[in-house]
């Protein structure tokens, strides 16, 4: 990456995706899988915790990647997949997010 941030290469675009990846299935999958006894991560309150994970799971969304990282055939992340459904069906997401963003 040079320095004003912008990926360069093949190589470091798949080490990023590859990142992300590894943080949905070490971090957010089992999280999500345990239960907090609410819809977001930590409960039935939507947290700042929920609105960072939306922004990335709205942009992975928007570049046309979440059928990669949690649909398709294989239905990999389910828990990512249901937690980003009901994030899609909130009303402050739809009224707040600058793009529009599909379910998957």
């Amino acid at each position: 990456m040079d320095f004003e941030g912008r990926v360069k290469t093949v190589k470091e675009v798949r080490k990023y995706l590859g990142d992300i990846s590894s943080f949905l299935d070490k971090v957010i999958e089992p999280m999500l899988a345990k239960g907090t006894g609410g819809d977001w991560l930590f409960g039935s309150d939507f947290t700042n915790a929920d609105i960072v994970l939306a922004a990335l799971l709205a942009r992975i969304s928007f570049l046309g990647l979440a059928e990669y990282y949690w649909g398709g055939e294989t239905d990999k992340r389910p828990n990512v997949k249901a937690y980003f459904n009901r994030l899609c069906d909130r009303s402050s997401f739809k009224q707040e997010c600058v793009i529009t963003v599909p379910k998957p």
